[in-house]
């Protein structure tokens, strides 16, 4: 490697955080950046540029996203090709066209779309460089604060977090844009100017454009302060986060008798269970809140609320906790049996065409989104309920339910009907429909999830079939 002392500031600092952050763990990884073709992102790809060309980085890719919103969105997509191929740089590009899908929150719509693309270009070891800074997340905290967030709201944006299988790295998130700027400008760089930027009708650049210049006129200093406030707000958060963590791990209902492997679709990955709503109230409120915010951004891609928390809050302190349903932006909040569940905002259909599995090695999905797929595996006890082996080679049907079922439940001895059964297993009415059913040849062999009968139940030592449900992404 060349002489340190030689590099600029901001490269410095840059070679430290890679150091420290990312070669450590991932020496052979390919360093990704994010390139809209700006003053910022043209300014760190030339920057990794220069680190690569001193033995820092062994391999660049620049990662450009053609939102389609602007009419010269395409020669900017060519300037950037252009930049990267007279930096020796690969480049990959994705072209959104969202100008054809205006929506009311277009911004929130592009993010979205645009995180996408970024995560699926990374692999293990891989890591995707921002080139985020102080008067940046000075904004995305103005702009929160403004919708009313909390404390973890408040810790804005992280300088690092995972993103797909790779990392999101923002290496010059404690630098002004000042320096970026003038890093620029002493490199001689020419950078793409996006008139959309000096719009004041969207929110983010009326803050930036209107607001923040008078912040900086009264308080100079004030992206470093609000950096700092960032800081000790994150901070802050984790301890929240944590104390959440081991109330809901007190609060966890396990399931009765029922299948461990997947014993309910309320969740995705139901990484904090179903609660006990009556302990739940023993805490005090602002630790239930506490813990529902929690719970909430953990088993759903958008956090909730405060005042979606709120509204559950309500609902939990009404004299009956039997009927509680809550919409979030990202599920709902309901109650059975004194337990609180997430579930999807769309659940499925409760009818669905008879579907013949011919081939239990392929994952089947019904017409109402209820996707089953099965593996083989050997049964250790009797805490695994799987399926004899033998069912793949006989007839397999998933039906919907008709009424008046019975069968005899791993778990039992004598035969009940299933609505009994749903009851005691504590499956949630809203579940219960939608459920296939399993058949083999003409009779009820199991409710994936739920139940094995005895006769297809495979013994500890034996070989069987583990059964796994779903619900198809555009449900």
């Amino acid at each position: 490697m060349s002489d340190y002392q030689s590099l600029n500031h901001l490269e410095q600092v840059l070679a430290d955080f890679l150091v420290v952050e990312f070669f450590n763990h991932c020496p052979d990884g390919v360093v990704k950046v994010a390139l809209s073709g700006g003053v910022d992102s043209k300014a760190l790809l030339f920057a990794c540029a220069q680190l690569r060309d001193r033995g820092y980085i062994q391999k660049i890719q620049a990662l450009h996203v053609d939102h389609g919103l602007q009419k010269d969105s395409i020669s900017w997509l060519e300037k950037c090709v252009q930049d990267c191929n007279e930096l020796d740089v690969e480049i990959k590009t994705i072209c959104l066209n969202l100008g054809r899908d205006i929506s009311s929150n277009i911004e929130a719509v592009a993010r979205e779309k645009r995180y996408q693309f970024f995560e699926t270009e990374l692999e293990e070891n891989e890591c995707l460089l921002f080139a985020h800074h102080q008067n940046d997340q000075a904004e995305t905290l103005m702009f929160r604060l403004l919708r009313g967030c909390g404390l973890s709201g408040a810790g804005a944006m992280p300088i690092k977090r995972r993103l797909g299988l790779g990392r999101l790295f923002r290496p010059w998130l404690n630098e002004s844009r000042a320096a970026i700027e003038e890093y620029a400008s002493e490199r001689k760089l020419c950078f793409i100017s996006d008139p959309s930027n000096f719009s004041t009708c969207y929110s983010r650049n009326y803050l930036r454009h209107q607001v923040m210049p008078r912040l900086e006129e009264r308080w100079p200093s004030y992206a470093r302060s609000f950096s700092r406030f960032t800081q000790l707000a994150r901070e802050q958060a984790e301890l929240l986060a944590e104390l959440a963590k081991s109330d809901i791990e007190k609060l966890v209902i396990p399931p009765k008798n029922r299948e461990p492997q997947a014993y309910s679709l309320s969740a995705k990955a139901l990484t904090s269970g179903v609660i006990a709503i009556g302990p739940m109230l023993e805490l005090k409120q602002n630790r239930v809140k506490n813990l529902l915010h929690y719970w909430g951004s953990e088993v759903s891609a958008t956090p909730p609320t405060s005042n979606e928390i709120q509204e559950l809050m309500v609902q939990l302190s009404a004299a009956t906790t039997s009927s509680i349903c809550v919409s979030f932006a990202g599920g709902k909040a309901r109650s059975f049996d004194s337990r609180l569940y997430w579930t999807p905002k769309e659940l499925p259909n409760q009818s669905f065409k008879d579907v013949l599995w011919n081939n239990l090695k392929e994952t089947v999905e019904l017409d109402n989104g209820v996707t089953l797929s099965a593996n083989q595996k050997k049964a250790r006890d009797s805490s695994d309920v799987l399926l004899k082996l033998d069912v793949m080679e006989r007839k397999v049907w998933l039906t919907a339910r008709k009424g008046g079922e019975k069968v005899v439940p791993h778990y039992r001895k004598h035969s009940n009907s299933l609505k009994k059964i749903y009851q005691e297993l504590a499956v949630p009415p809203w579940e219960r429909e939608y459920y296939p059913l399993i058949y083999v040849d003409d009779e009820l062999a199991a409710v994936p999830g739920i139940f094995v009968s005895q006769k297809f139940l495979a013994k500890p030592g034996e070989e069987g079939i583990a059964l796994h449900l779903g619900i198809a992404s555009n449900v």
